[in-house]
């Protein structure tokens, strides 16, 4: 009877070693993910050009990246011949549109939302296919919905 209590004890203690390494781990595991996301964005800046240093100190986003991002994909569906190509690389632009930096730059640019606006609501009506995908995009990226269009 006593080896059993003695094999008892042993086990609780055992298992109860084994909790407090498995917390210990968890804490090490966050703090290590704190520090690795830590020096992600140090090395993010230090790979920043001096043009995207200046566009986040003055606009909170890289408004020339973005800038040249977009053209990119608008000259991308310019040169394409293929409907179904140019539909892809709009349904890429639109999910670009839709991140966090792109819709600052959108609201910060009257002149490109307003155009944005029209040219999505335009393929809206004259593309079915698209007509889902434009839908939600359009209110996540304006934060309203598409205007009924007739």
């Amino acid at each position: 009877m006593t080896r059993s209590m003695n094999q008892d004890t042993h086990e609780k203690m055992t298992v109860d070693n084994l909790k407090k390494q498995l917390e210990l781990s968890k804490k090490r595991e966050k703090n290590m993910k704190k520090r690795i996301e830590t020096l992600e964005k140090k090395v993010e800046e230090l790979c920043l050009s001096d043009q995207d240093k200046d566009d986040l100190k003055q606009y909170g986003f890289k408004n020339t990246q973005i800038c040249l991002d977009i053209k990119m994909k608008l000259d991308q569906m310019s040169v394409s011949n293929q409907k179904k190509e140019r539909i892809r690389i709009f349904e890429q632009l639109i999910l670009y549109m839709n991140s966090p930096n792109v819709k600052k730059f959108i609201n910060y640019h009257d002149n490109f939302k307003y155009v944005s606006k029209q040219k999505i609501i335009e393929i809206y009506t004259q593309e079915p296919s698209l007509s889902r995908f434009l839908y939600v995009n359009y209110r996540n990226i304006f934060n309203e919905r598409i205007p009924y269009c007739e």
